[in-house]
């Protein structure tokens, strides 16, 4: 016969939430990266400082990661403009002159499930968070959100780990 402790103790155990998945970093500072989400990767608009979803191209890559301040986070700069930073400008992240006047704003961090280090994919199921205000990116694969739609900012665990991470 079960006691009620036996009984509370197991309906306690079952309802405790899951054990926070292991995450790595993918060795990328000094590269130059794309980050995607299924087919679509982050690039910029041909009309401003707003990031777009785009058709991927792993070969050509948008970003090149340098140094931040902090240990583990980095500045993600245009490649093709080393003078513009991804900035967290609010509800949408956008390409911005370094540095900016809080330099929290062009800190990110990029947490992953799985990291390999050799070239190509380095990072599957990852998170890039703004050190700003915690935020992830986000590239939506919505079938009502058309290619050229702006990459936004939100809420991590609603977006959950969809980026994957490419060295060209």
């Amino acid at each position: 016969m079960l006691s009620i402790a036996s009984i509370f103790l197991s309906v306690l155990l079952a309802s405790a939430s899951p054990a926070r998945r292991a995450t790595c970093s993918p060795q990328i500072l000094g590269t130059n990266i794309s980050i995607t989400n299924g087919p679509l990767e982050a690039g910029f608009s041909s009309t401003g400082s707003t990031l777009v979803s785009q058709p991927i191209s792993e070969a050509i890559p948008e970003f090149a990661v340098a140094a931040s301040n902090s240990p583990g986070e980095f500045t993600l700069l245009k490649v093709t403009d080393e003078e513009l930073a991804l900035t967290n400008a609010g509800a949408l992240p956008a390409m911005l002159p370094v540095p900016s006047p809080d330099s929290r704003m062009q800190n990110w961090a990029v947490e992953c499930s799985s990291c390999v280090q050799a070239g190509g994919l380095v990072g599957e199921g990852c998170s890039v968070i703004s050190q700003f205000d915690g935020r992830c990116l986000n590239i939506s694969l919505s079938t009502t959100t058309p290619v050229g739609s702006p990459v936004t900012l939100g809420n991590c665990e609603a977006i959950g780990s969809s980026i994957n991470i490419y060295i060209a």
